[in-house]
């Protein structure tokens, strides 16, 4: 089976999946969370680039 196509697609309805990329990761402080590096997020059955590798996303 595929994991995206055929498992986390399907799954995602409802729901949120962040795809963190080797080397991407999530720092935690002061009660925020800040995602950094390149991810995508799957919503809903669909798969879309939230950050490049340079980036920080406030979540």
């Amino acid at each position: 089976m595929r994991l995206y196509e055929d498992i986390t697609y399907s799954d995602s309805m409802g729901h949120k999946f962040y795809v963190l990329v080797d080397g991407s990761y999530i720092l935690g402080r002061d009660g925020r969370e800040e995602l950094r590096g390149e991810a995508y997020l799957i919503e809903d059955g669909s798969i879309r680039q939230i950050s490049r590798e340079s980036d920080m996303l406030q979540l």
